[in-house]
């Protein structure tokens, strides 16, 4: 019972009780504890209108007026909509043959109900229209004799339907072209063309210029040619200048079927821009060929179209049969061709203008992005967090997925190395800055992508279109389109940035890698300038090891040196004690101011080895001037006696 999807009831005669089964009370969008159990509860749910009828038949059934009870009737479902129904059941009568209970299903018929009304009002639409077409509509057997003629034709060309199923095709045209026509007929029967051109001759004699297009089918179950006939003769010149109009404008144009949204003619550009052939279109549905990228936006059009019967400078995404987006700005109106209401639309591709629009706004944004960038790698001191803050704000303003840094190492034998060393990644995408695989890549292994960036050129791309060995690479990446531009310090291939677009195939436009290559300039400089500070402070640090041990070294020679010169002081001192002529006396004095001053000169390299360790003391100590120049001057005496000069010293009294 559950698998049939049937309601069921079962009818206590004798007492009026129905048992109504929850699916028979779901069925009309009830729960089971909504609907009571009684038969007056399933009187209530008939339609009014079909409640004498109902009642009737079950009582007709009870009396034996009839011998089954199978009835279709409509119910009211819960949401006040009618549900067509139809009903069974049977009796079970005592031996007088009365009936006690009844039992029986009910079938939710209503949409078989609806699906009939639909064929039959499109029956009798389709009567409707072959009767009330102002074109001449003929139907043919595969030998051309005439099987049906609608009111037009009889009209037009005044035969009745006698007349005309006893003749053929080719007699309703003038005899002097009976020859022409055949042949026509003959190449449309053999798919070489779908029309005639030639006029049509009435019962009177009148010739009635026409085109006549044939298509085959079945007429009655048996194959036939179908002719529409249209009378040319008042709407000839304004039909030809539309469809001239209609083919030969440069904008996309389209009629579509205000019904069911068919297409029933696109223009030539419709088919040439969007890369469709006609026969591939006609048919067809926008939502079935998938024309609108945004089908939300293109279902608010349609109720505008419906509302007001025409829209204007509306902007929809297009996209052509091999998946590129279009930007469309569309107009159109609805159009009543006799045979049935039609949407005409006018699109003027807009996709360039769109482009243009959106490229100079990247271009500004990708600008700040380089200027704000370019103050970053001035200020900072640490050019590997510059270039950090720097990707995030060109990879947002570029709306990539990856910005990245890679360095390059040369070996003893001169073959270079590439690793990541900076990233920056969009949240949808996956980070590589931990990939094994980006790391000591040798330049061999990616030569057709290391090559131009060794010549100082930029390498960028679809990756579908990139050599295996680099295409390999990118795809493990989910790459779909690349921009790399190399780094060069000191005239060396230092390495390179890149940008990664991973969400679909981008072509990089002039514009974005001109200013992106501006800012790789302002990052080699960045590098170079921090790369010669480190250059500098290890210098500075040499050199300040060796001013250290030059210090140790005078502060320990200074020592070595004063130990013999104190001994030479004393033993002056010890001499100076004896029995000396004047002459030797004063040598000796000499000697021992000689001594002295050799002292404060090793005392003066002491100091300075404390004055470059900053640990110099200044002392004050009393000293007599004319002593202390006397005795400079001694000093060089004895050079001066060598070379037979004379050395005076002249202090004056005050």
């Amino acid at each position: 019972m559950a698998g049939s999807n049937d309601g069921f009831w079962d009818w206590n005669i004798l007492t009026n009780e129905l048992y109504l089964s929850p699916r028979w009370k779901l069925q009309l969008g009830y729960r089971d504890d909504e609907i009571r159990n009684s038969f007056s509860s399933f009187e209530a749910l008939i339609f009014e209108e079909d409640k004498e009828k109902v009642l009737t038949c079950v009582k007709e059934y009870l009396s034996g007026e009839v011998i089954n009870y199978v009835i279709s009737f409509r119910m009211v479902h819960k949401d006040q909509s009618l549900r067509h129904m139809r009903a069974r059941g049977e009796a079970i009568r005592d031996a007088q043959g009365k009936p006690y209970r009844m039992a029986g299903s009910h079938s939710d018929i209503t949409l078989q109900v609806e699906q009939q009304s639909a064929l039959k009002e499109k029956e009798q639409n389709f009567n409707s229209f072959f009767e009330t077409i102002d074109d001449l509509l003929l139907v043919g057997d595969v030998n051309g004799h005439i099987l049906y003629a609608n009111r037009a034709t009889i009209l037009k060309l005044g035969y009745d339907n006698e007349e005309l199923y006893q003749m053929h095709i080719l007699d309703l045209h003038p005899n002097d072209r009976r020859q022409e026509a055949e042949q026509i007929f003959a190449d449309m029967f053999e798919g070489k063309r779908d029309n005639c051109p030639l006029p049509l001759i009435s019962k009177k004699g009148k010739l009635i210029p026409v085109e006549t297009r044939v298509w085959f089918g079945t007429w009655n179950g048996e194959a036939c040619v179908f002719g529409i006939v249209k009378d040319l003769s008042v709407k000839e010149a304004a039909l030809d200048k539309f469809h001239k109009l209609f083919n030969n404008n440069p904008a996309l144009m389209a009629i579509t079927s205000l019904e069911d949204h068919t297409f029933k003619d696109v223009n030539e550009a419709f088919c040439e821009r969007l890369g469709y052939e006609k026969s591939e279109i006609l048919g067809k549905t926008a939502l079935e060929l998938e024309l609108f990228t945004e089908p939300e936006k293109q279902m608010e059009v349609a109720k505008v179209l419906r509302e007001k019967g025409r829209i204007k400078d509306i902007e929809l995404k297009v996209k052509t049969k091999t998946n590129q987006i279009m930007t469309g700005l569309f107009a159109g109106e609805v159009i009543d061709n006799q045979l049935e209401k039609s949407f005409l639309t006018v699109m003027t591709d807009i996709t360039d203008l769109k482009n243009s629009e959106k490229l100079l706004k990247m271009k500004d944004r990708i600008l700040s992005a380089v200027a704000k960038s370019t103050d970053i790698l001035l200020d900072s001191s640490d050019y590997v967090i510059a270039i950090s803050k720097c990707f995030k704000l060109l990879g947002q303003a570029t709306d990539v997925d990856r910005v990245y840094l890679f360095e390059n190492k040369y070996n003893e034998e001169g073959n270079g190395y590439t690793s990541q060393k900076i990233e920056w990644s969009s949240e949808s995408s996956r980070p590589q800055i931990d990939n094994p695989e980006l790391q000591n890549i040798p330049f061999g292994e990616i030569h057709s992508f290391i090559k131009p960036l060794i010549n100082n050129e930029a390498y960028y791309g679809k990756t579908s279109e990139f050599k295996e060995d680099v295409r390999q690479i990118l795809e493990a990446q989910s790459i779909q389109s690349i921009l790399v531009m190399p780094v060069f310090i000191n005239n060396i291939f230092w390495g390179f940035v890149g940008f990664d677009e991973c969400k679909y195939e981008r072509e990089w436009s002039e514009i974005e890698y001109s200013i992106l290559n501006a800012f790789n300039g302002s990052l080699e400089r960045a590098v170079e300038r921090q790369l010669v500070e480190l250059e500098l402070k290890e210098a500075k640090q040499k050199a300040e090891s060796a001013n250290i041990a030059k210090g140790q070294f005078l502060a320990n020679m200074s020592h070595e040196i004063r130990t013999p010169i104190n001994g030479v002081m004393g033993m002056l001192s010890l001499l100076d004690y004896t029995t000396l002529s004047e002459e030797q006396s004063s040598y000796v004095n000499e000697a021992k101011t000689a001594s002295e001053m050799l002292l404060y000169l090793i005392n003066d390299i002491l100091d300075l080895s404390k004055i470059e360790a900053g640990k110099m003391n200044l002392e004050e100590t009393t000293f007599e001037l004319r002593s202390m120049l006397e005795e400079t001057v001694s000093v060089f005496m004895p050079k001066a006696i060598e070379k037979e000069l004379e050395l005076n010293l002249f202090i004056k009294k005050n």
